[in-house]
């Protein structure tokens, strides 16, 4: 009886803080290594490939900002992708999917820890990483960059001081440039992408069983083609889709029309819940607790 009543207050859209916070203690103790190889691999990756690329030329310079962003997205997307088939791997296995199934948390405690680890602590801790890879490879090519100037400064033709980049770090939202609203802007055009393309995993890999990688990276594709046609389909339809990205630019001139405020509000609001809504229904259909 008493197994019954656990398991029936388990269930559902409950949460109980204590409850949750043992389900996030025990997966962190049984997985914590899992984990770390994804962002033991992904400091190794992007030292070898950011340092190839620096150093390999000619003249070494650090990266500046708008660098350092892309850089910075483009390996949380690659890694992103790849710890949600990590995060995921239990599922495809009837064994151990049936243990993580049966835990006595609820749907929405289990849906909910699912999404802050995708969207929350795996971007922080990659964060950490990306500034012990890139930190200290921007400071050795500023360094080497200061010197070639300096040597420059002292012969005949000395370079012009607007050439040289400096040395800067990139952190998300904290460090931006001289237009910080449309650098802010790009970093939330950018953790939109991630947020759409992590919600498409979570529901493709607990709700495919067979072939579940290939039909997640299929959704994710069709997800993000589906967004461009939107984004740029609207002049065929007599609209301007511009009004979709205007925001991006920082200088005012979004159109608050009811037209264009429901256009994002579709786009940039609906699409996340609506990916990261049909996970937690998947998750339900399989969960057994």
């Amino acid at each position: 009886m008493t197994s019954t009543s656990t398991l029936s207050a388990a269930s559902g859209s409950t949460f109980r803080r204590s409850r949750f916070s043992a389900l996030v203690r025990v997966d962190l103790a049984e997985r914590w290594r899992s984990y770390g190889s994804v962002l033991l691999v992904a400091l190794v990756v992007q030292v070898i490939v950011l340092g190839w690329i620096q150093f390999t030329i000619n003249d070494p310079k650090p990266m500046d900002m708008d660098a350092q962003m892309g850089w910075h997205a483009s390996f949380l997307y690659i890694f992103g992708i790849a710890f949600c088939f990590v995060f995921f791997a239990p599922m495809q296995r009837q064994e151990s999917s049936l243990l993580i199934l049966m835990r006595p948390a609820s749907i929405f405690e289990k849906w909910l820890h699912t999404a802050l680890l995708l969207l929350v602590l795996f971007p922080l801790a990659y964060t950490l990483v990306y500034l012990l890879a890139t930190v200290p490879l921007n400071g050795i090519a500023a360094i080497m960059e200061s010197a070639r100037h300096a040597r420059a400064a002292a012969s005949p033709s000395p370079l012009p001081a607007a050439s040289q980049v400096g040395f800067h770090v990139f952190i998300p939202y904290l460090s931006m440039g001289d237009n910080a609203l449309a650098e802010r802007g790009k970093l939330l055009l950018l953790q939109w992408w991630y947020t759409v393309i992590c919600g498409s995993a979570a529901f493709a890999l607990v709700r495919f069983r067979r072939a579940a990688v290939f039909k997640s990276l299929a959704l994710a594709f069709f997800v993000g083609l589906f967004s461009v046609m939107l984004l740029s389909g609207g002049a065929r339809m007599g609209g301007d889709p511009r009004v979709l990205t205007s925001w991006l630019e920082g200088d005012g001139a979004f159109p608050f029309s009811v037209s264009a405020v429901l256009a994002n509000l579709l786009l940039w609001v609906c699409a996340p819940l609506l990916v990261w809504g049909s996970a937690y229904l998947a998750l339900g259909e399989r969960d057994l607790a």
